[in-house]
C-alpha cells in the first residue's frame, strides 16, 4: 500500500540517523524479524487479523529500545503506560482510531482505505 512505502521512506531516514534498527511484523503473531542496516526497497506484508500490539509490543521491548515506531490502522489494543519504561511510543495510524493519550499519534493515511467513522 502507499502508507507502508511512507512508512518505509520515514524507516530508512531514522536508519540514517541511528545506524540500524529492529523491523518487527506483527499480526496474530509475529511474522516477521529483520534488522535494517540501510534502505529497504521491499517490506513484507504478513497479515492474519486479531492483531493484538500489546504483545508487539512487548516483544520489541526485549531489546530495550528508547523509541518503537508502530505502524498499524489503529483497530488493536495497546500496553499501559508503565510498561514502556522509558521507551517512547510513536504510533502512525492509517486510520483515525483512538491511541493511548501518553503515546505520540502520527497520522499516515492510506489513500486505498477510508477511516472508520
Amino acid at each position: 500500500t502507499k502508507c507502508l512505502n511512507k512508512f518505509s521512506i520515514v524507516c530508512s531516514q531514522g536508519c540514517r540517523a541511528v545506524g540500524q534498527y529492529h523491523l518487527i511484523c506483527w499480526d496474530d503473531g509475529l511474522q516477521h524479524e529483520e534488522v535494517i542496516r540501510g534502505n529497504k526497497t521491499e517490506w513484507p506484508t504478513p497479515g492474519n487479523g486479531g492483531t493484538d500490539m500489546t504483545d508487539a509490543i512487548r516483544y520489541a521491548l526485549k531489546y530495550k529500545p528508547s523509541v518503537i515506531i508502530l505502524c498499524t490502522d489503529g483497530g488493536t489494543c495497546y500496553p499501559a503506560k508503565e510498561e514502556m519504561g522509558r521507551c517512547q511510543l510513536i504510533i502512525a495510524l492509517t486510520q483515525d482510531l483512538p491511541t493511548p493519550e501518553w503515546a505520540k499519534r502520527v497520522r499516515i493515511p492510506d489513500p486505498g482505505k477510508k477511516d472508520k467513522e
